[in-house]
């Protein structure tokens, strides 16, 4: 293995381990999660989604999520298909056994 090779090879394992340490984090399918509203964000049709679908304070359960490099969409037992960003809820935590924003650790 060439030192080109060796770098690319050490940058994916970097990012595979910080991956799933990040995955480690975000709610399990079955977890709940409470919609606080929407944030600022980059796909409007996700803002649409959650103005239209959500009610602030409501507990929902996530059915999958989409974890990619800077987001992670989620969507929801009670709505099906339609998308959500992650950043628009809290996550139960139950080592804590409060809701806590994904971005309070």
């Amino acid at each position: 293995m060439n030192e080109r090779e060796k770098s690319i090879t050490e940058r994916q394992e970097w990012y595979d381990a910080a991956h799933k340490r990040a995955l480690e984090k975000f709610p399990k399918p079955g977890n709940k999660l409470r919609y606080r509203g929407t944030t600022p964000y980059w796909h409007t049709n996700i803002i649409a989604n959650a103005e239209k679908e959500l009610r602030i304070g409501e507990i929902y359960t996530p059915k999958s999520l989409e974890l990619g490099r800077s987001w992670c969409l989620v969507t929801l037992e009670e709505t099906g298909e339609t998308e959500y960003s992650l950043g628009f809820f809290d996550i139960f935590s139950e080592s804590e056994q409060r809701f806590k924003h994904p971005a309070e650790d």
